[in-house]
């Protein structure tokens, strides 16, 4: 399955698409260089297939272009930035 990660501004948040359906989101909110990541989701039947690390991996690379922070309020964001390490430089406080 092909997935694209789009920001979607006007309901604050990322969403992963696959065929044209969204299957995933993650909801962002953006202070002063910070974006905080309070709540991810996939669908349920589609969980386990690694959508919800490819989504979360396209934010942080979105989010590091962007210039800004991470505070990853959700545990998944939580726990995925610290098993990459190449994203720790992202968490606020780092």
């Amino acid at each position: 399955m092909r997935i694209d990660v789009r920001k979607n501004e006007e309901h604050r948040r990322y969403e992963a698409v696959a065929d044209g359906e969204v299957v995933g989101i993650a909801d962002y909110v953006e202070g002063d260089g910070v974006i905080t990541i309070p709540h991810t989701e996939v669908q349920p039947s589609l969980r386990g297939q690694g959508i919800a690390a490819e989504m979360v991996r396209a934010v942080l690379d979105d989010i590091r272009a962007q210039g800004s922070q991470v505070d990853p309020q959700c545990s998944y964001v939580d726990d995925f930035m610290r098993r990459e390490p190449i994203y720790a430089d992202l968490r606020v406080g780092a």
